[in-house]
């Protein structure tokens, strides 16, 4: 696959995700291997495109992290 069908297809997948988020009422609840994904994936991604292609801000999976440390 090339660079520019790979482009394409994450561009579709974005905006199929921003379509579907307008559509719901409620606030997405994340799990927690969501949770692991997001801040796996946001290691390899610079902050500045997180918005481009995460539903998380920065400061998320450091709350995150808060949250379970203090849960334990």
């Amino acid at each position: 696959m090339s660079n520019r069908e790979k482009d394409a297809e994450v561009r579709v997948v974005r905006h199929e995700n921003a379509v579907l988020r307008r559509q719901l009422k409620i606030q997405v609840r994340y799990e927690p291997s969501d949770r692991l994904w997001f801040a796996a994936l946001s290691t390899l991604t610079p902050r500045h495109r997180w918005s481009r292609g995460f539903s998380v801000t920065p400061g998320t999976p450091p709350a995150w992290h808060r949250q379970l440390t203090a849960a334990k």
